[in-house]
């Protein structure tokens, strides 16, 4: 129980991270049509941007 409690909190922890850059990179969105995001743990996540 505890690892799976571990594991949510690593996955939301992930998500933050993600849900940062995207502010971050908000401002400028216009210049990419594509982003990807790629973690050690082998999840990668592609957003694509439409105008």
């Amino acid at each position: 129980m505890a690892k799976k409690k571990g594991e949510i909190k690593k996955s939301e922890t992930l998500l933050d991270m993600v849900l940062g850059r995207m502010k971050i990179s908000c401002p400028s969105h216009k210049r990419f049509k594509r982003v990807t995001f790629e973690y050690e743990s082998g999840i990668t996540i592609t957003i694509e941007m439409q105008d």
